[in-house]
């Protein structure tokens, strides 16, 4: 058995594993929680995700090169970086909250709001350490950190959940997971890097490059929370019927997109031609690949959602079928996206996440207000067909100019 099937397997085990308990909460929380208060908690975690856009989240990329040619001290100092501006975020968010205090006169449930989001952000500033793993070639750690996370997320939430049954102290559950998560992550980090000589010019390039990322990662990741924000404004309680139904087929996606990348981790060593002749043959199965599992995804919604998390949620079966239709094309892009990835510079992937973003927060922002969350699924199905036509578009473009047809 080779090397790249033998991380497969244990990647994909560990990847079904943290799938699983993920979803295994899900349960737990829907189960011992009304669908408003369901709502109200994955309301605070969007609301945390973006916030998350003050731990720079664009120094990730520059990061894992870094560690990739063993240039170890760059983590350090993006590290230093990422923590003083999520440290800041945090209190620009609390005193917001503060502000709030004031105005409304007393503390209110948006105070408690805002200072639930504002302890949350100081966290993102170690978001790099998975990428710092990644770059050390330590798949199995990074994953492994992945469903420890998981793991702790499931415990600490799932037992308030059950037992003091309120919303807030869920979030803190999950902050205190997430917190131990981090302090596994950055020992076993500490432990894989080593000290390397100062390069200038690599480190002035690296520099450069986490800089020039910044925005668009914050941009993007706002944009990825755009959906859940806007329902959780309109009503948590919708935000929770939209949480259940896209739940299981974005797990999917997720997973699958994990597995094109340890797959296709050895694509940088073959040529360029080669890598193009590769996707033209494949690239027809994992369409098909893409329709069956939609397919199948959208069938076992209709006894999935009931059966697992109640009557409640009977409305998520519809808008998760629909939902089923924009993660068609997920399979092939990926594949194609990898390519781009390890064979090329990966400046497409990445303007291709800022057209993604340009398309959707309009869109989202208008057919949510007109449509609520039946216009968000439309615009999840309309921004993927523009993807993956964009997708197609570069292809040919690659194989135009590698003589391929």
């Amino acid at each position: 058995m080779n090397e790249v099937l033998r991380k497969t397997i244990w990647i994909s085990g560990i990847q079904i594993l943290i799938v699983t308990v993920n979803f295994a909460a899900n349960i737990v929380l829907a189960r011992s929680m009304d669908v408003e208060d369901f709502g109200s908690y994955h309301a605070l975690i969007a609301w945390a995700a973006a916030g998350a856009a003050f731990g720079l989240p664009g120094m990730n990329v520059a990061i894992t090169r870094g560690c990739l040619k063993n240039y170890d001290r760059f983590y350090w100092w993006a590290q230093k970086k990422a923590v003083v501006s999520s440290i800041g975020g945090g209190l620009l968010v609390s005193i917001g909250g503060l502000v709030l205090f004031i105005i409304e006169g007393g503390f209110t449930a948006k105070c408690g709001f805002l200072l639930l989001i504002a302890a949350s952000i100081p966290l993102s500033g170690f978001q790099g350490i998975d990428s710092a793993l990644v770059g050390k070639g330590e798949y199995r750690l990074s994953r492994f950190l992945a469903l420890i996370g998981a793991v702790l997320t499931f415990v600490f939430t799932a037992s308030i959940a059950l037992t003091i049954k309120q919303t807030e102290w869920v979030f803190i559950g999950f902050l205190g997971a997430k917190s131990l998560t981090i302090a596994v992550g950055y020992f076993w980090v500490k432990k894989k890097l080593s000290e390397s000589p100062p390069d200038p010019k690599l480190e002035d390039s690296l520099m450069r490059q986490g800089w020039r990322q910044v925005g668009v990662g914050a941009f993007t990741l706002i944009a990825s929370q755009i959906d859940r924000i806007i329902l959780s404004i309109i009503s948590p309680a919708i935000l929770a019927l939209y949480h259940i139904a896209i739940l299981l087929p974005q797990r999917a996606v997720g997973s699958s997109r994990v597995l094109l990348g340890v797959i296709s981790a050895d694509w940088g060593k073959l040529t360029d031609e080669g890598n193009l002749e590769r996707i033209k043959k494949k690239i027809h199965v994992m369409l098909i690949g893409g329709v069956v599992g939609a397919g199948i995804i959208a069938l076992l919604l209709t006894w999935i959602i009931p059966l697992m998390f109640g009557e409640g949620f009977r409305e998520s079966v519809i808008l998760g079928q629909l939902f089923c239709v924009s993660i068609i094309f997920s399979i092939p892009m990926a594949f194609y996206l990898a390519y781009e990835h390890f064979q090329h510079d990966g400046k497409f992937p990445q303007r291709l996440e800022i057209k993604r973003a340009l398309i959707f927060l309009p869109l989202a922002a208008v057919l949510a207000l007109f449509y609520g969350v039946w216009g968000l699924i439309l615009v999840h199905i309309i921004v993927n067909i523009v993807t993956a036509a964009l997708c197609l578009k570069q292809y040919n473009y690659r194989c135009k100019s590698a003589e391929i047809m």
